[in-house]
Order: structure tokens, then C-alpha cells, then sequence
């Protein structure tokens, strides 16, 4: 391949111009005032868990000629995982600062706290790597001017490993997982027209034949994608969904042996996507080695036609009234599974969420869809125990989900007995007799006072007890396992 130009400019997708940090200057940067600093502050200063952190890491790497690709994907990650951090990755340092609103003091405090979070993230993950000083401090500056350029692009050896790695993720975009090699082409800058070739020829260099009726179809379905949209990536993303939804005789069938696990699902995820593992996500590209699966929609679907007479099941949508009271018995109550496959807590009405904020990743159900929009959701326990969760996807076409692990990185565990009962590790209660491989919880949505809580608050006060409901999972009977991850969902 020829010699990269790496993509330092913000995340994703960037068309404006940029300026010596390496970042992104847009002009709406300069009218809009977003963010709270004291609050941001406040959420950005919490030690980040070890735990949280790795999901961060998109895919191992021992190469720095794959770091550029590495970091993109990286900065995708953090965007999600912090609170302004989708600014901080997109904008320059200073129109980064004009993002907030608070005395300068809250300002000069917001912007240091997430400063010194991404020094840290990337500190973990970078560790042993020989080409990252060990007492260097990793801001954006550093690492877009001065540790990037280091790397020889005119190496041989180095530019042999990149044509390594994308022969590699065109292999897993030829069966379906295309972001990973939609990422290392705009990690390295790789103009539109070069994206697009890239992708062609995946089929017609393939071993698969088309004929003339085959070919023009084959053309239609990419003349159709690059009107649909302006932007490069959603334009692949379109053209990958038609073809799932077409299953044109030109595609292949899905080959699972070709496919790695992967970190893009929701924690791209929360690269986990990726996750529910956001693309992103919550450790490598592609998706895991197991047997076909069906999308969580399916499994819903399923699951409510199986259990209509179960009114445990359905959630009851009613408004969220957003002003302060203490009898909790006003607000809607919602039906949540807890997975353990899922990395990430999610919802199916928007309405539920409070500092809802756009976002932009992939998560993969079968095939990668997108993600568009993130909030933060208060819960209340049928044992009292309220718990603020900061990251909740909206996610439309899934059921109502508590990740297992995540609910863990706060500080609310839940865990099974020698008597197969499940307790609340923060109350001591029991909260259910025996279980199943379903645990279903409802909860009260309640209103939250903060713009940006501290993540993992919980609180207990302002709670009436109701004596007839002593337990707060609901177990339904049927075994299922969990459409992301192929794994028994519960416990």
C-alpha cells in the first residue's frame, strides 16, 4: 500500500478544518455552551474501574504501525465512556473549553479532570508498549504530534504489517463485519473513492462469479447506497444493511470460523458495541465464535407471544413525571432483564432517560446496526435500593436491559446463595427464591436532580415500602440464552 496519512482529526467522520492540536475546529463549537463544568468535573474526577477501562481497548495490537488505527478506534470508545468526551476527541483544546458553561475555574477544573481520565485510560492500556515513554503524559497534543509522526511510514516492515492486518479485516468484511475495516480505512485517511473501491472489490475480486444480471444488481446496490447519504461510513453501513435485509446470491453466506471476537459491538461500543456487547461497545475484530444466532428483537418478539397472559411482562409506559415527590408510587414502573452477556444497560423508550445526548456507534445483532442516542436512567428496587445508572443506550427494537457486569462495576452486585436464592449484595435481602435462566426486574423510573450524576450513586431515602411486593425479580420459566453472546441470559 502506499504511505498512510493518519487520521488524527476528531472521530469518525470530520470534514472540518483542523488546527495544530491535531483537532477538529468547528464553528458551532464557538456558540454553543453544552456542558455544565461542575458537573462534568465532578463525573470526569471518579476513578474510572480497571474494569471499564479495558473495555475501552477496540483490539490487542503489538505493532505501533497498528497504533494509529488503534487510537481512532480508541477515541470512538472514549467519546461514549465520558461525558463530553465526544468534544474533547472532535474539537481543538480550545473550542473544547467553549463547550462548557460554569466560573473559569469550573472550566480549567472539567477540562483538566478529562484531561488526565484519557492520560489514564491510556496509560493501562498502552502499558509494556516499547514506543510509549513511561512517565510521559498521553493528552491529545502528545500523541497526535509527536508520537504518531515517529512512526516510519516508509518502513517496509511497517507498511507490510498494515497490508497484513487489512487483508485480514477484508476477509471478515467480506462475511459481514465490515466496521473493523471501515475504521482502519479512515484511521489511515483513506479518501471516499478509495473506501468504496476497497469494499467493490471485496466481491467482484472474489471467487464467487457473477453474471451480467448479477453485476448490474451488484451496482444498483451501490449507485442506491452513495445517494443515500453524504457521509462515507453511513453510506457502507446503509449498503451492508440492504444487503442483510436483500441477501443477494452475489454475498456469501456467513462463515463464523472467519470471524474473531470483538470489541466493537457496543462499546464502540462501548466497544464491548460495540456488547447488548456498542460495536460499540464493550477483545478483538469480528464477532464471536458461536453458532448463528437470533437478534434480541427476535427473542423479545418470542418471548411476549409465549408469555401474553403474563402481565409481569409488559411495562407499563406511563408518562415520567419529571417534578420532585417523595411518594414514589407516581412515576412508571418498567419491566428490565438482567443479562449477563450484555455489557451495558439498556431501554426501549426514549422517555425514561434524563440528559439524553446523541451519539453515534454501531452494535452488532446478527449484523451491525446503529446507535443514536444515550442517557441517564434513576431506578428504585421493589427492596428500596435506588441506583443511578450514567450510560443507558436507547435502543428501540431490544427489551429493557441491566447488564450484570455493569450493575457489578457500580457497586450493586447481585449474587446467588448455597440456597439458590438471589440477594441484593448492597441490602442483604433476599430478593428472589429459586431462579431461572430469565431474571426479570421490575423497577420505578424516578426523577434525577443533576444534569451529569456521579456515576454509581445510590440512595435509599424517600422510599415507602410496599409490603406486598418483597421481592424485586421476577423469574419467568423458559430457559434462553442470550442472543449477543450465545450464553444462557441470568444467572
Amino acid at each position: 500500500m502506499s504511505t498512510p496519512i493518519v487520521n488524527t482529526e476528531g472521530t469518525r467522520s470530520s470534514s472540518s478544518s483542523s488546527d495544530s492540536f491535531g483537532s477538529v475546529i468547528d464553528s458551532t463549537a464557538r456558540n454553543m455552551r453544552v456542558h455544565r463544568a461542575d458537573a462534568i468535573a465532578l463525573s470526569a474526577s471518579q476513578v474510572m474501574s480497571r474494569s471499564r477501562i479495558e473495555k475501552l481497548n477496540p483490539f490487542e495490537f503489538k505493532d505501533e504501525a497498528l497504533f494509529p488505527e488503534w487510537y481512532y478506534c480508541f477515541k470512538q470508545n472514549f467519546s461514549s465512556a465520558v461525558p463530553s468526551g465526544s468534544e474533547f476527541c472532535e474539537y481543538s483544546f480550545e473550542d473544547y473549553r467553549l463547550s462548557f458553561y460554569g466560573s473559569g475555574e469550573a472550566i480549567d477544573t472539567a477540562v483538566t479532570a478529562v484531561q488526565h481520565q484519557f492520560n489514564n485510560c491510556l496509560k493501562i492500556l498502552l502499558d509494556k508498549k516499547p514506543f510509549v515513554k513511561r512517565n510521559q503524559f498521553l493528552n491529545r497534543d502528545y500523541v497526535e504530534n509527536a508520537l504518531i509522526p515517529k512512526i516510519d511510514w516508509t518502513s517496509e516492515m511497517n507498511l507490510s504489517k498494515i497490508d497484513r492486518r487489512q487483508y485480514d479485516l477484508r476477509k471478515m468484511a467480506f462475511h459481514g463485519d465490515y466496521q473493523p475495516l471501515m475504521d482502519h480505512l479512515l484511521a489511515y485517511s483513506v479518501s471516499p473513492q478509495d473506501i468504496w473501491r476497497t469494499f467493490r472489490q471485496l466481491f467482484t475480486l472474489s471467487s464467487i462469479k457473477m453474471n451480467h444480471k448479477q453485476l448490474k444488481q451488484f451496482c444498483e446496490s451501490i449507485t442506491e447506497a452513495k445517494e443515500s447519504s453524504d457521509d462515507i461510513e453511513q453510506q457502507i453501513t446503509n449498503w451492508y444493511n440492504e444487503m442483510e435485509d436483500s441477501k443477494p446470491s452475489w454475498r456469501p453466506m456467513k462463515d463464523n470460523a472467519l470471524q474473531n471476537d470483538s470489541k466493537y459491538d457496543m462499546t464502540r461500543t462501548m466497544g464491548n458495541n460495540h456488547h447488548a456487547k456498542a460495536s460499540g461497545r464493550y477483545g478483538k475484530h469480528g464477532n464471536s465464535r458461536k453458532k448463528p444466532f437470533n437478534s434480541n428483537s427476535e427473542v423479545y418478539t418470542s418471548a411476549r407471544s409465549k408469555h401474553s397472559n403474563n402481565e409481569r411482562f409488559v411495562a407499563d409506559k406511563t408518562i415520567l413525571h419529571m417534578s420532585k415527590n417523595e411518594d414514589v408510587s407516581i412515576y412508571s414502573t418498567c419491566i428490565f432483564i438482567l443479562d449477563t452477556g450484555s455489557e451495558v444497560h439498556t431501554v426501549n423508550d426514549k422517555s425514561l432517560l434524563t440528559n439524553v445526548r446523541p451519539i453515534s456507534q454501531t452494535i452488532n445483532i446478527g449484523n451491525p446496526r446503529p446507535v443514536d442516542t444515550i442517557g441517564t436512567l434513576k431506578i428504585q428496587f421493589k427492596d428500596g435500593h435506588q441506583q443511578i445508572l450514567p450510560d443507558v443506550y436507547y435502543i428501540p427494537y431490544l427489551p429493557n436491559i441491566l447488564s450484570f457486569h455493569g450493575l457489578g462495576d457500580i457497586g450493586l452486585p447481585v449474587s446467588i446463595n448455597e440456597n439458590r436464592e438471589v440477594i441484593n449484595t448492597h441490602t442483604q435481602q433476599v430478593v428472589s427464591g429459586n431462579t431461572d435462566r430469565t431474571i426479570k426486574i421490575p423497577v420505578t423510573i424516578l426523577p434525577i436532580d443533576q444534569e451529569f450524576p456521579n456515576e454509581g450513586i445510590s440512595d435509599t431515602s424517600n422510599f415507602q415500602s410496599d409490603p406486598e411486593t418483597q421481592n424485586i425479580f421476577e423469574i419467568s420459566t423458559p430457559p434462553s440464552t442470550d442472543p449477543l453472546t450465545g450464553d444462557f441470559v441470568g444467572l
